[in-house]
């Protein structure tokens, strides 16, 4: 079984299969020479401090996020103030150096390595090499033509993104004892 499986995700640079074991097997229903296999399997990572770095970047990035908030949070109290006393000159020079930031800000999210899309990041570091075969073997649902692993967690905002969490998985396979031994079939 473990075979199987780890045939469909060969070329998976971040995930292996562990713990494949068959719990179950009857023959098919209307298929006589067929049987149905049930499995359960894990996937886990292949290199868990690789991983532990992208916590790393993201904390990185975040708190270079919450510079750029504050700076902006800043300037908003500080151009409401100026608006409200009519000092215009320093209204627009505080507009002209918000819209700075936000463009740093922007150019600094279009390079950040996590930040921004947690669950996008994850899910190609998981899927790196795999984005087609996984399909077989893992939850994953599609979205503007990327793929996501589901792997139950909410916001992006969510420290638990990062945690080392092996995925236990359940599946069927129809096989067909040949001269050979059992094939998928």
């Amino acid at each position: 079984m473990k075979a199987l499986l780890e045939s469909k995700i060969q070329g998976c640079k971040n995930i292996k299969i562990t713990n494949a074991k068959k719990t179950n097997g009857y023959p098919h229903s209307t298929l006589a020479d067929v049987h149905v296999v049930e499995y359960s399997y894990t996937l886990a990572l292949k290199n868990p401090s690789e991983y532990r770095s992208l916590a790393g970047a993201y904390e990185k990035e975040k708190k270079t996020l919450q510079s750029f908030n504050s700076s902006i949070d800043n300037i908003i109290s500080r151009s409401n103030a100026a608006l409200a006393e009519r000092r215009n000159q320093e209204f627009a020079d505080l507009q002209r150096e918000g819209r700075e930031i936000e463009k740093k800000k922007e150019e600094f999210m279009r390079q950040a390595k996590v930040a921004g899309n947690i669950s996008y990041k994850i899910s190609q570091y998981y899927l790196a090499g795999c984005e087609e075969s996984i399909k077989d073997v893992a939850p994953v649902s599609g979205f503007h033509g990327r793929q996501t692993l589901n792997i139950g967690l909410g916001a992006d905002s969510s420290d638990a993104w990062f945690d080392i969490n092996d995925i236990d998985m359940t599946g069927k396979a129809m096989m067909r004892k040949t001269d050979n031994g059992w094939r998928a079939y």
